[in-house]
């Protein structure tokens, strides 16, 4: 087991993966645009990070969240300050993510950081807003498809959609909001929650009419 120490993680690698050093120095150049996102200077105790092989990940999912799904590589939990993480191997071999590598890995990691820097302001932060930002601010970038016949009020229950589209629709959402409105504007909303469920649908519907336009502009359908 390998034990590394940053400003704000504990990272903890069970797998003995050969890369850890150089994920460290990835994700702590990310931190500070993050942290300033959520006007933090710091986590306020530091999470840990556990690099996982595949049946001990598993089994912590379905004890602690219920469930197990083949697209699920990461995730944090906020009730005990710990990222947990499949390392890129086990990716490759029983998830979806086939198309695992160091970058993606490292992205998730950010995607988990987001989520921490958020519960320390919002503890119980909306679901699909939540994903919204950490897929924008982690940089897991996805092509814009049309979305004008989708649903969107299915991201309010975001568990029953996170396979089907949900992680893209969330991202679309975040992709909107910062080409639109300031980033003051964008915190105000991830810091007030009854403000955001009451601009939810507004939202929804704007980030429909503005992928379609992105979309025209690009000469894509």
């Amino acid at each position: 087991m390998n034990i590394t120490e940053t400003n704000n993680l504990i990272f903890i690698d069970h797998t003995n993966i050969s890369y850890l050093t150089d994920v460290i120095l990835n994700v702590d150049e990310q931190e500070v645009d993050i942290l300033n996102f959520f006007r933090l200077s710091e986590l306020k105790t530091k999470w840990k990070v556990e690099v996982l092989p595949f049946e001990e990940f598993k089994t912590i999912m379905i004890e602690k969240r219920g469930r197990y799904e083949d697209y699920m590589s990461g995730c944090a939990f906020s009730e005990e300050r710990t990222i947990r993480i499949l390392n890129i191997e086990d990716q490759i071999k029983y998830t979806k993510h086939k198309d695992a590598d160091f970058e993606k890995f490292c992205k998730q990691i950010v995607h988990e950081f987001v989520h921490a820097c958020y519960a320390e302001i919002l503890p119980n932060a909306v679901q699909w807003f939540n994903e919204a930002l950490a897929t924008f601010l982690s940089h897991q970038d996805r092509d814009f498809y049309d979305i004008s016949d989708v649903d969107l009020t299915g991201l309010k229950v975001f568990n029953e959609i996170a396979s089907k589209g949900g992680y893209s629709y969330s991202y679309f959402i975040a992709c909107y909001l910062f080409n639109n409105y300031p980033e003051e504007e964008v915190f105000e909303l991830a810091k007030d929650r009854d403000l955001l469920i009451s601009k939810s649908n507004f939202l929804f519907d704007e980030t429909k009419k503005w992928i379609k336009e992105q979309l025209n502009i690009r000469g894509k359908k």
